[in-house]
């Protein structure tokens, strides 16, 4: 087994090389060394300005390089949808900017006379640092494998908490002028959730479709007393509140491009010709992003420069994700069915536990005395916990552990286009809004500016206002409903024309098939209806993606049914018994009608009371169900004129 187990380490080894020698591959690689070697300049105990071959300057310089590297983030994140070129150049420029930014940080660290305020500087560098990794981490995945599940918002979330953390940064260190900073801020987070509305064949959040519209209706609340209050102080001058009233706005538009990325996500996987998708057994990214993190930390535990905040400082990250890890592999070990793999992930866990414990007690040991030979037993330490880690994360890359994305038609991506544009156009004009903002605040007296700023304001309320009619207009299996109940009226016409001709003695038989195989095709038609009854319920009671899959499964068996059903009846002798057995087959029509009207009223809203999906009407779909095919058994054993019917 141990021998195995090594094959299989060498052979995923070699895989993994094999991946970074693709095109585009090994950049990404060597723009992730180039953040790493530049973050060495984060590990020094005290900053001097002198000691820095750089020009003054610092706040400006980052705030110039602020806005470079958000810019080379959000270059990335498009790159690594495109060709290898585009991502070794976006990934070479990103590294290059991070590292001038890093140095103007690092100056800024350095003109700061308190030591509190210099080790908040540097702690935010390291953020900085730690979110480039990620992001280029994120974009290196999703270019390997573009289909992978969950791969796009994962990049477009790594995209964000470099927006933020460079923010934090400037909000602490930058002096501009008033109302600017906020503005900028603003401008940056809007930047970056904008790639939400691109393409969004993924979920964006875990939010349900009516969950959507609340945070839809909450944020344009919000968003609309955010906007009246940056008017209201541009005018009296009052610049802190004008900066509150940016950030709720920011915080309110993201949370409104969120809700309507998740919602058009959710359209376009309902619709009956989308493949809804599946989670997967574990994260593969995410256990490779904490190897990622844990082997950085265990870099600056056994760093001979390293001061002892800076170890404290690599432990608690390495406690963060071995303890994820652990608890991730505790997870998939209960859910998976493989006897195997649940043995993998729980012996895995145990050596996670086990090699974290012994190198914790060497950092104890370290953190008393920092002698070299405490560090060596720390860097022994460190190599049972990398190994370990190392091999859980290829195992949880196993493509039988991996999320199954869904697969959106282009009928489902063509519904998803008015809540795509709503929420663009919502973006586009607050983007305007918060500019002119930022030059009224300066310069409140010009008219021709306000003009505009009111001008904005009215397209961001209109904007809003079609993004609520979109989401509203296009709530999951609504239009199926609508659909399957016009199908099946249609069926119960049919049927009550068959009983017509019936009563009249007009029935036409049917010969081109047997009476056999007409009730074997009724019968198996009759199964699958009552195979429908409970997960239709279910969808409509909170889960609205599968809602126009099931009620659009359920009408398609009724032409089929109503045509098995005439057909039987023709071949009946008794016109008395063709009247009754079409009856039947109608009374199930009509109990399939209101079981989508109340699907319908349902519509997947887990919050919904459902007044009208009740258990006695599911109970009564079954008895109806079973009486049918009682009275198709009776036909088998030709006893149809002894009362079955």
């Amino acid at each position: 087994m141990n021998c195995l187990t090594k094959v299989a380490k060498a052979v995923s080894h070699s895989l993994n090389n094999c991946v970074n020698c693709l095109p585009g591959q090994k950049d990404v690689d060597m723009a992730l060394k180039s953040i790493g070697e530049a973050s060495k300049k984060l590990l020094i105990e005290t900053v001097n300005p002198s000691s820095l071959e750089i020009l003054s300057g610092g706040p400006e310089r980052a705030e110039s390089n602020s806005s470079r590297s958000n810019q080379s983030a959000g270059e990335v994140v498009h790159a690594s949808r495109g060709s290898s070129s585009q991502l070794a150049v976006a990934s070479g420029k990103f590294s290059q900017d991070f590292d001038e930014f890093l140095d103007a940080g690092i100056e800024m660290a350095g003109h700061t006379q308190k030591k509190d305020d210099q080790v908040q500087v540097i702690g935010n560098l390291k953020n900085i640092s730690m979110a480039s990794s990620k992001l280029l981490l994120a974009a290196k995945s999703l270019s390997v494998d573009p289909a992978a599940a969950n791969a796009k918002n994962l990049l477009a979330a790594a995209a964000r908490a470099v927006t933020d953390s460079i923010n934090q940064l400037i909000t602490l260190c930058t002096q501009q002028a008033p109302g600017q900073k906020e503005c900028d801020n603003a401008l940056r987070e809007l930047e970056v959730v904008r790639g939400m509305l691109d393409n969004p064949n993924e979920p964006v959040s875990d939010l349900s479709y009516f969950d959507c519209i609340e945070s839809v209706m909450e944020n344009s609340k919000v968003l609309g007393e955010s906007m009246a209050g940056i008017s209201q102080n541009c005018k009296t001058g009052d610049v802190p509140a004008f900066g509150d009233c940016v950030g709720s706005a920011s915080k309110a538009l993201c949370g409104l491009t969120e809700a309507a990325g998740q919602a058009s996500y959710l359209v376009g996987v309902s619709d009956p010709s989308s493949q809804a998708g599946h989670q997967g057994l574990v994260d593969p990214i995410q256990f490779a992003k904490a190897n990622q993190a844990i082997q950085m930390a265990c870099q600056n535990l056994v760093d001979p420069d390293s001061s002892p905040s800076q170890v404290l400082s690599a432990a608690t990250i390495v406690a963060k994700h071995t303890s994820a890890l652990c608890n991730a592999c505790r997870l998939a070990s209960s859910k998976t069915t493989n006897p195997v793999a649940k043995r993998h992930f729980v012996q895995s866990a145990k050596e996670v536990a086990n090699s974290t414990a012994n190198l914790v007690k060497t950092i104890k040991a370290l953190d008393g005395d920092f002698s070299d030979e405490n560090r060596n037993r720390c860097r022994v330490a460190t190599a049972p916990l990398i190994e370990a880690v190392e091999n859980l994360t290829t195992f949880a890359s196993n493509p039988e552990f991996a999320s199954v994305p869904a697969q959106i038609s282009n009928e489902g991506s063509a519904a998803q286009e008015p809540i795509l544009q709503s929420a663009r156009s919502m973006l586009d004009s607050s983007t305007y809004l918060l500019k002119t903002a930022r030059s009224l605040v300066i310069n409140p007296k010009d008219p021709p500016t306000w003009s505009v700023l009111a001008g904005h304001s009215r397209t961001v309320s209109d904007s809003i206002k079609s993004l609520i009619t979109a989401i509203r207009d296009k709530a999951p299996g609504q239009r199926e409903c609508d659909s399957s109940i016009d199908n099946i009226n249609k069926c119960i016409r049919d049927i009550e024309q068959a009983s017509l001709a019936a009563v009249s003695q007009n029935l036409p038989s049917r010969d081109d098939i047997s009476l056999e195989a007409l009730q074997e095709q009724l019968t198996s038609t009759v199964q699958e209806i009552g195979h429908l009854i409970d997960p239709i319920s279910t969808a409509a009671r909170g889960e609205a993606s599968q809602l126009g899959h099931k009620v659009t499964q359920l009408a398609g068996y009724f032409e089929p049914l109503i045509k098995a059903s005439v057909g039987v009846a023709s071949k009946l002798r008794d016109h008395q018994q063709q009247m009754t057995f079409l009856d039947q087959t109608k009374t199930l029509a009509e109990s399939a009608l209101q079981m989508l009207y109340a699907a319908k009223e349902g519509g997947g809203n887990p919050k919904a009371s459902h007044p009208h999906f009740t258990g006695s009407l599911i109970q009564s779909h079954h008895d109806i169900i079973n009486r049918l095919l009682h009275e198709l058994g009776c036909l088998c054993y030709g006893i149809v004129g002894m009362g079955c019917l």
